[in-house]
């Protein structure tokens, strides 16, 4: 393990009150099974969203004030149909709504010019509105959220293991949370050796 992997399963050692064997640690390769070996540690199976239908039910009414739309939006419909893109205006309105942090949307990379050869990154950003769901958008106001929302000490359900990873990770590696997503690998996706 790199020196970048070890810091990293020392946050989320700290941050879960727990110790990760090396064993276990060596065979996460994704922010899902990540997720999957802190709930296996922390004895959590449940498998329920049921954090994520509540924040988005009042996300569902902030948004209903804010678009006049023929009915409710479902979680799988995309944020770019529903709300367009996600302006300063817009992330305050919805923020002010719902009384917690939404943090600001990046740019969409289809929109960005292609970065030169020269300037090389061992992370490069990913966002597009091409495929962010209103459920992505829930998982992100969870995460910038996650230690308001539900304290360690009180996590049930896998799903918040991984809004609280999520949150560290993003802390940890200054990574977007709009970036973050439960099948990316963090030496092909997040740079971590």
């Amino acid at each position: 393990m790199s020196l970048d992997s070890v810091e990293l399963v020392v946050n989320f050692e700290k941050h879960f009150q727990i110790h990760i064997p090396d064993k276990v640690a060596e065979n996460v390769g994704t922010l899902q099974e990540a997720v999957d070996a802190i709930s296996a540690l922390l004895n959590i199976r449940n498998n329920s969203f049921s954090l994520q239908d509540k924040i988005f039910g009042k996300l569902q009414e902030a948004i209903l004030k804010l678009k006049s739309l023929p009915e409710p939006p479902t979680k799988n419909q995309l944020v770019i149909n529903i709300l367009g893109e996600l302006t300063n205006e817009k992330i305050l309105f919805l923020s002010n709504e719902l009384q917690l942090n939404i943090p600001p949307a990046p740019p969409d990379k289809a929109g960005i010019k292609q970065i030169k050869k020269w300037f090389l990154l061992a992370y490069q950003p990913d966002f597009t509105y091409a495929n962010f769901t209103l459920a992505d958008f829930t998982d992100i106001i969870c995460a910038a959220n996650s230690k308001e929302l539900v304290r360690v000490e009180n996590i049930s359900e896998k799903y918040e293991v991984y809004i609280h990873l999520a949150k560290v990770l993003s802390d940890h590696l200054g990574i977007d949370l709009y970036e973050i997503r439960p099948h990316k690998s963090f030496t092909n996706d997040f740079g971590i050796d």
